[in-house]
């Protein structure tokens, strides 16, 4: 489901990354299984998405913001959830 979702519509899913990942310390995880060597059938090799679509998991992690100690652990990690919600939406309205 996930490689028939970025097929569909994997501009959003690279939009919702580029917002997530820009500036904040996010990055792509790399938990799991590593991504396929070439983009699987039926794609075509030259897909927009390639590098989506070789991977067999995504995960988006972010450090807790550096002031979590006085902000508190909870309210940081829900600040870190939220920041990283874009993703999760893309997922949730595509995949689940």
């Amino acid at each position: 489901r996930f490689r028939a979702a970025v097929d569909r519509d994997g501009e959003a899913l690279q939009a919702a990354l580029a917002q997530v990942l820009g500036g904040s310390g996010a990055e792509i995880g790399e938990v799991g299984a590593q991504p396929l060597k070439r983009v699987p059938k039926p794609y075509d090799a030259d897909h927009p998405q390639a590098e989506l679509l070789k991977r067999k998991a995504l995960t988006v992690t972010a450090p807790l913001p550096n002031d979590w100690r006085d902000r508190g652990v909870i309210a940081s990690a829900l600040a870190t959830m939220h920041n990283l919600a874009p993703v999760g939406a893309w997922l949730k309205n595509h995949v689940i």
